[in-house]
C-alpha cells in the first residue's frame, strides 16, 4: 500500500513538472493535452510515439519535429 502511494506521488510530481515545462516552453500555445489545437494533442503524440526512446522524443520536443500530421477531416 505504501509503494502505491509513493508511485502516485511521483506520478503527480512528474505531471506537475511536465505541465510547468509545457508552459515555459510555449508548447501549450499550439498543443492541447486532450484536444488538437494548431498542433496535435499531447495524448495523440504520446500514442503515436509510444515505445520510442526518450532521447528521440526529447529531441523532437526541444527542436520541433517538423512533422506534419495528416489527419482525416
Amino acid at each position: 500500500m505504501g509503494a502505491t502511494r509513493i508511485l502516485a506521488a511521483d506520478a503527480a510530481l512528474d505531471d506537475a513538472k511536465a505541465q510547468e515545462f509545457l508552459k515555459k516552453g510555449g508548447c501549450a500555445l499550439c498543443h492541447g493535452v486532450d484536444k488538437k489545437d494548431i498542433g496535435p494533442a499531447f495524448k495523440d503524440v504520446a500514442q503515436k510515439r509510444k515505445g520510442e526512446a526518450f532521447g528521440t522524443l526529447e529531441n523532437a520536443v526541444r527542436s520541433g519535429s517538423g512533422e506534419c500530421w495528416h489527419e482525416p477531416d
